[in-house]
């Protein structure tokens, strides 16, 4: 299996970088085939202007991502909970990336998802408690996967883990564990 992570953290030590990084080694050991889009660490980074909206034209480096995105079999997202919302660098891929006329297009007034046939997990870090984020982020959830949905991918998870920042060195190994130990599934 082809998997690609797309990580949206800027902290070398931040716990949602070290889950990507478990995931990943994990999924090479398991001698699956890898690639990782590390946003913070591009040598670019495309904004989305209206005019591209209107005029789609696609850049060498988007080319790039949609190389990798088709590439695929799975895309696996990682990024902490901001406001109630994916760091705007995780956003801003998705609106640039994950375009009409590649991730998705119109028949008839029906948007017909162009990225079957993969999977999607998406494992977010947040430091408040699980309980406080059931009601309120079940909307960004809600739409998260709609998003996927939308463009043909297959939502398989949505693991948010909580209180990053009181959990002991054994509960974070427990998660990258546990997050690790899909790649056997």
């Amino acid at each position: 299996m082809k998997k690609l992570v797309i990580l949206a953290h800027p902290s070398s030590l931040g716990t949602a970088r070290k889950l990507a990084m478990a995931y990943l080694e994990s999924a090479q050991l398991a001698g699956h085939e890898t690639e990782l889009i590390d946003l913070y660490h591009e040598p670019h980074q495309d904004y989305l202007r209206f005019e591209s909206i209107k005029n789609p034209e696609t850049d060498p480096y988007q080319a790039g991502y949609h190389t990798k995105i088709k590439w695929a079999d799975e895309i696996s997202f990682f990024m902490p909970l901001w406001w109630m919302s994916p760091p705007a660098i995780m956003k801003n891929f998705m609106d640039v990336n994950f375009n009409s006329g590649f991730a998705f297009r119109y028949h008839h007034g029906r948007p017909i998802g162009l990225l079957k046939g993969r999977q999607a997990r998406t494992f977010m870090t947040c430091d408040s408690p699980k309980i406080f984020y059931q009601l309120m982020l079940m909307p960004f959830r809600t739409v998260w996967n709609l998003t996927l949905h939308f463009c043909g991918l297959k939502a398989l998870n949505f693991t948010l883990y909580d209180r990053v920042r009181s959990r002991s060195q054994a509960e974070i190994a427990t998660w990258l564990r546990k997050t690790a130990e899909l790649n056997k599934q």
